[in-house]
């Protein structure tokens, strides 16, 4: 049994990708960096939209390679690497600021690893006389200089299951915060954070509970305000990984609601399987599954509300669970 809330149809979530990453031919040799599984996989639960910051602001194709240049923590100029005069850095930052505006829909962004405009926290940022450090490209830097809370993944993380399972869970939660956008009130707000309540435990308890104290108080600042602290606090929080002793944590809680309904064999069972799972002789759905059935044998309202036990079909093939 699925409650009404989770079996809507939302429309498919968009997310960022770097062009080159779709196959498109607009890298500095000429070349791309196709990625079939974002391409093919995600491509057909996701829109996916293009972007590539270089070609947008009319660098050509082929081009003379760049790179950032300078001090990391005081925003680096990107140039051309054989020619420093060369420095495209107000014009990305420029077409940053643009893109932001449009991109208030997105639930996502997929980049480009170690790309001096595209790169998310591995691009090697240069200085004279000195090994290079990491750091962001110029143009997702300004990107999450206006949108903070927007996930992010590069397309060699998105190959480990664990970075790829939190990018997908905060990607399709903010695409349920999106479809909530046009009819945002405080009593929308409040459902919203019912909803996902499991979920939130599962990742961070201490930040869970500041959400939550932030919803119940939310009252006595203005909307617009509250949507934007509660967006920020969803999205920092979600970063975090679910452990597997934060889903134990979180599944026992749901139990705890139907412990006047199950068996003792049930409950039994129950532990056995939280236990396998905890010790890594199964993975998260067995018990997801076991505790669904219950439900479907006793249902609970506030637990077939959860997004945590019941996500969408789309969320549920991607994340295997």
């Amino acid at each position: 049994m699925v409650a009404a809330t989770q079996i809507q149809q939302l429309p498919k979530p968009v997310l960022g990708i770097s062009s080159c990453l779709l196959g498109e031919k607009v890298r500095y040799d000429g070349g791309d960096k196709y990625n079939s599984y974002i391409d093919l996989t995600l491509g057909s639960d996701f829109e996916l939209h293009g972007i590539c910051p270089e070609t947008a602001i009319g660098m050509g194709v082929p081009r003379k390679p760049i790179h950032l240049s300078g001090d990391p923590a005081a925003s680096p100029r990107v140039v051309a690497v054989h020619d420093p005069q060369l420095d495209y850095t107000r014009s990305i930052i420029e077409y940053g600021n643009s893109a932001a505006a449009k991109l208030d829909q997105i639930c996502g962004y997929i980049v480009k690893s170690r790309s001096p405009s595209c790169g998310y926290r591995t691009s090697p940022v240069y200085r004279k006389g000195q090994r290079p450090v990491k750091g962001s490209g110029l143009f997702i830097h300004t990107l999450r200089h206006h949108l903070p809370w927007l996930p992010i993944i590069d397309e060699e993380q998105l190959g480990d299951p664990n970075r790829r399972d939190n990018f997908l869970t905060r990607v399709f939660t903010c695409a349920r915060w999106q479809a909530l956008r046009p009819e945002l009130d405080y009593k929308a707000l409040s459902s919203f954070h019912q909803h996902h309540k499991l979920l939130l435990m599962a990742h961070y308890p201490v930040d869970a509970k500041r959400l939550g104290a932030l919803i119940a108080n939310g009252s006595s600042q203005p909307l617009s305000s509250l949507a934007t602290d509660y967006l920020h606090g969803l999205m920092r929080t979600l970063a975090h990984k679910a452990t597997p002793r934060r889903n134990v944590n979180a599944l026992q809680h749901a139990q705890g609601y139907l412990k006047r309904q199950l068996s003792t064999h049930d409950k039994r069972e129950f532990t056995e399987i939280l236990e396998r799972y905890a010790t890594g002789q199964t993975n998260l759905a067995e018990p997801m599954a076991l505790l669904r059935h219950h439900l479907a044998q006793h249902p609970h309202p506030w637990l077939l509300e959860q997004v945590y036990l019941y996500p969408g079909a789309a969320e549920a093939r991607l994340r295997c669970l």
